[in-house]
């Protein structure tokens, strides 16, 4: 696994339902790191298959999808071999995600 701003390119998937969001996100890594390259999904489904065809090295996840939540797609994450390290970000303002997520072991950000 890579880490931002080591010189080498690194795999990024955001995953949020919210467009204008998912942008916002986006431009904003890209203005702070040259060495990225962000795949971008609006739902579970999409992000599932983004996960089965890419490395990713940095996961950023919106909690409440259309088809899922944040969640879930972070233990389908968890349970891929290449994927027990992998960082993850969650992003939401609530925070009873964070008190599950503890209990799973994940790591949670609440911005």
């Amino acid at each position: 696994m890579t880490i931002l701003g080591d010189g080498l390119m690194n795999h990024i998937l955001v995953v949020e339902d919210n467009e204008i969001s998912r942008k916002n996100l986006v431009d904003v890594l890209k203005e702070n790191f040259s060495n990225i390259r962000i795949y971008q999904a609006g739902t579970g489904a999409e992000a599932n298959k983004v996960l089965r065809n890419v490395q990713i090295d940095l996961f950023f996840l919106d909690i409440e999808l259309p088809d899922t939540n944040g969640m879930k797609i972070a233990e389908t994450i968890r349970s891929m071999k290449q994927y027990e390290l992998a960082y993850i970000i969650f992003y939401y303002n609530a925070s009873i995600f964070f008190y599950q997520g503890l209990y799973k072991n994940i790591i949670v950000m609440i911005l």
